[in-house]
């Protein structure tokens, strides 16, 4: 009884590890998909970015994607391996079942796409006046042989045009 309740506690959304410090963020948390949803009337995503495969990072996912049309995911292609048989702590191995298949092209209903740094510009981006910082074909690279994956994570830089007056 005492692990199952512990299992719970931990996939609570206020739940803090006894490693972390508790700065009461979690004290009272918002669910971002009610918040988007209900509050936002938002149905549709036009770019959902995943920095990089880390499950602090993949955490509800799965959840994301049901709920809303995801029409562009940002993704850098990633090697990393997470075996079934490894602890998932508080978080849902389904969600990183449904990474990888958005990664291996099994989820159709996105559009996986991967950009590099700024030396790979693409015209609807560089219209939307994001720049990509990072990562470059190099760290990516770099990171998939080191397995230290957030190396590969985009860096953006947001950089919209001044109105003129």
């Amino acid at each position: 009884m005492e692990k199952v309740d512990r299992l719970n506690t931990q996939r609570d959304r206020r739940f803090v590890p006894e490693s972390k410090k508790d700065y009461q963020q979690k004290k009272t948390p918002d669910n971002p998909l009610e918040y988007l949803s209900n509050k936002l009337n938002i149905n549709e995503i036009h770019r959902f970015i995943i920095t990089h495969p880390d499950m602090d990072h993949l955490d509800g996912i799965k959840s994301l994607f049901s709920k809303f049309q995801i029409l562009n995911t940002w993704d850098p292609y990633n090697n990393k391996y997470i075996s079934s048989h490894e602890n998932f702590y508080c978080y849902r191995k389904e969600d990183w079942e449904f990474y990888k298949n958005i990664r291996n092209g099994k989820f159709q209903n996105t559009r996986r796409l991967t950009y590099f740094d700024i030396t790979t510009p693409c015209q609807y981006w560089l219209e939307d006046h994001i720049f990509i910082l990072a990562p470059s074909p190099e760290l990516l690279s770099q990171a998939n042989e080191t397995e230290n994956f957030n190396d590969a994570s985009f860096v953006l830089l947001f950089k919209p045009q001044k109105k003129m007056v």
